[in-house]
């Protein structure tokens, strides 16, 4: 069991799908039975629409398991298992909560480089099932270094880059981006494979006013204690908080224009959205640079090619921190695919 879950394989696209279910038409359609159980291999589950076989599993984590499965017509998925409890209060339901969301995230984006969701349905009680891509491959995390070639690792990296972009056009930046997040697949492509850290600017400037939402009983200025913060926060808020907190410029921004924000509940300060995509575009500069390190070249090319993508970060940042940004995320996002052009 324990070399099938080092396998890590996660949610692959599939040739012989239909058409993926649309977010409005989904449904939790399944009947909820008097008493709870844990799925199993070769268990079969059924949406009310389709009845899926559990084939091996894959993963397990807080929120339930991984396994890969497939249809009755023998198409391959990867399905999420979220375990329910009892009550509405317990802090696994509210993770529960999100599926839905993570669902939308997954009908909303079509990218070859971003797993698709295709049902979301209930099981016994509280239990919850995510129907995805399966991808058969290895995460960037657990790929070895001089293990690809140069010229494939400049191809994840332009894949990557490309399907970032796509999502800030779709008005979603991916926060929680890491090499166990990102998975090179059998067919030399990269993936994208956890919907749930997709984040709108709503959502962000949504947990700005909350994050430094002025505490009744201190000065307005004062934000939350961070103990009371971390209990309060919603699951997929603590991702943002994360990322908020690894970017010490932009915790210090973000505390200095809160009050206005909360007071008019604006969320067009331009510097602010600047100050987040900067964060955000070191976090890509930084992924790419983490697969080019992976590759067999000279390392003097391949410190050279590190050192121009982490250059193009460093002028992003000091441009938003000094309020005098000329272009926008999109314009660094292309600059950056042209950087890494010139050596393809």
């Amino acid at each position: 069991m324990l070399n099938k879950m080092r396998l890590i394989v996660l949610f692959i696209f599939t040739l012989f799908m239909q058409e993926p279910v649309r977010a409005e038409e989904s449904s939790f359609v399944s009947t909820i039975q008097e008493e709870s159980f844990t799925p199993t291999e070769s268990e079969e589950i059924s949406s009310g629409n389709e009845t899926y076989t559990l084939i091996d599993q894959l993963g397990e984590g807080a929120f339930g398991r991984v396994f890969s499965a497939k249809d009755s017509k023998g198409n391959l998925f990867a399905i999420k298992w979220y375990k329910g409890t009892p009550g509405e209060d317990d802090p696994y339901w509210e993770r529960l909560g999100d599926v839905q969301r993570e669902f939308e995230h997954g009908q909303q984006l079509n990218h070859p480089h971003i797993i698709k969701s295709f049902d979301l349905f209930q099981g016994n009680k509280n239990d919850f099932y995510l129907v995805l891509d399966l991808v058969k491959g290895k995460t960037v995390y657990r790929t070895k270094r001089k293990s690809i070639t140069f010229n494939q690792a400049l191809n994840y990296s332009l894949q990557l880059v490309d399907a970032l972009k796509y999502a800030e056009s779709q008005d979603l930046l991916y926060l929680d981006l890491h090499g166990n997040n990102l998975m090179m697949n059998d067919s030399k492509q990269i993936k994208i494979i956890d919907l749930a850290s997709f984040f709108s600017w709503d959502e962000i400037c949504e947990f700005q006013l909350f994050y430094f939402a002025p505490n009744a009983s201190t000065p307005e200025s004062e934000p939350l204690e961070k103990k009371r913060i971390i209990k309060a926060l919603p699951p997929r808020m603590q991702k943002i908080q994360k990322f908020v907190e690894e970017n010490p410029h932009l915790q210090k921004a973000m505390a200095a224009m809160a009050n206005k924000k909360f007071q008019t509940r604006d969320n067009t300060d331009q510097r602010y959205r600047n100050l987040v995509s900067a964060s955000y575009f070191n976090r890509v500069a930084d992924a790419c640079i983490d697969v080019i390190k992976k590759s067999q070249y000279e390392k003097e090319e391949k410190v050279n090619l590190m050192l121009n993508i982490k250059k193009l970060a460093l002028t992003f940042t000091e441009e938003a921190q000094d309020g005098v940004t000329i272009q926008g995320l999109q314009a660094y996002m292309e600059e950056l695919i042209n950087i890494i052009k010139e050596k393809a």
